[in-house]
């Protein structure tokens, strides 16, 4: 009800969602984005979505505590949600969560997901930017091809730069998006 009240008003800023394995640094890049935002003078929301344990029903919600450093400024605002066993990486109710955001006059609302690999799609049909983390540790480039990632980012960071594997990662992204074949 309250989205269909504000659907007339104007949306102003962007959704970015930011996608990759488990481990891959996803709360890192999303903190150092916000960081720079924020620098910008620019007000940011940060959705970090937890898988909720098929288990217990519960979700450790733990990115807010990865993200201490921006729990102090008050031009951040950050929620975490689970899953509650929504496929594809976000929480049903988060393209309503992003939608409110951009409507309260957020510049920039950065969308993470839960992180489980090759299904993490979902965000890519609610966000204006979508970013896949690699790390070199990624798996080969048939891997990548065969999960389909390619098609559903925007834009690809190779995190972890400093490890092995790292520079072929790139060297592979680059041959890909020119289309010269592997």
């Amino acid at each position: 009800k309250i989205l269909k009240h504000l659907e007339s008003l104007p949306t102003r800023g962007y959704s970015i969602g930011v996608t990759g394995s488990a481990g891959s640094g996803k709360s890192t890049l999303i903190t150092a984005l916000a960081k720079v935002m924020r620098n910008h003078k620019k007000r940011v929301a940060i959705i970090a979505v937890d898988p909720t344990s098929p288990k217990t029903g519960g979700a450790f919600l733990g990115d807010r505590v990865r993200m201490q450093e921006l729990a102090e400024d008050s031009g951040v605002f950050i929620r975490s949600m689970a899953s509650r066993g929504a496929k594809g990486g976000i929480a049903r109710a988060t393209k309503d969560v992003v939608q409110l955001l951009l409507k309260a006059g957020y510049n920039f609302v950065l969308i993470e997901t839960v992180g489980a690999g090759q299904l993490d799609f979902e965000v890519t049909k609610i966000a204006d930017l979508t970013l896949l983390v690699l790390t070199p540790e990624a798996g080969d480039e048939v891997q990548f091809m065969k999960a389909g990632l390619r098609e559903l980012a925007d834009a690809f960071i190779v995190n972890k730069a400093d490890r092995p594997g790292a520079q072929r990662m790139e060297d592979f992204l680059k041959r890909s998006e020119t289309g010269v074949p592997i």
